[in-house]
């Protein structure tokens, strides 16, 4: 658990976790350019929560940082952050399995009636289908060859 300050490096863009706030500035571990810490302010916090590391960036404020660290130390002891809903994502065959079966079960509450009126407008949509191709074909032969 820590709360710490992260700066980029301008050359390499290595980034860097500063811990001491008296630091003035560091050296880049990577390309050994010296880097100043006085521009940089995004605290961020770092705990452990289900066996896995969390990181937030809260902000230019240590004070703020170190309150919601203890907040999120609070919420995992007492179980409470498993109460945010996350958005699971499904597969589109699984999706495709419930839709489907979600369907049936309208199509057959509905009844006869449903599949009567579908077939119904699909009688209609052949029947304008067929005519729509009959008097296309009828128009090619009144046009003259050439």
């Amino acid at each position: 658990m820590a709360v710490y300050n992260r700066i980029y490096c301008d050359a390499c863009k290595k980034e860097h976790n500063v811990h001491n706030d008296s630091l003035k500035e560091i050296s880049c571990l990577r390309c050994g350019r010296i880097i100043p810490i006085k521009n940089h302010k995004n605290y961020f916090i770092e705990y452990y929560a289900e066996n896995r590391r969390k990181r937030e960036k809260i902000g230019p404020s240590r004070s703020l940082a170190e309150t919601v660290l203890q907040k999120r130390l609070v919420e995992i002891a007492e179980n409470k952050h498993l109460d945010v809903k996350k958005n699971v994502k499904i597969r589109f065959a699984e999706f495709s399995d419930q839709f489907w079966s979600f369907i049936q079960n309208r199509i057959i509450n509905l009844g006869e009636n449903l599949i009567c009126i579908i077939l119904t407008r699909l009688r209609v949509l052949l029947a304008a289908g067929i005519f729509m191709r009959s008097t296309n074909r009828w128009l090619k032969d009144l046009k003259p060859n050439g």
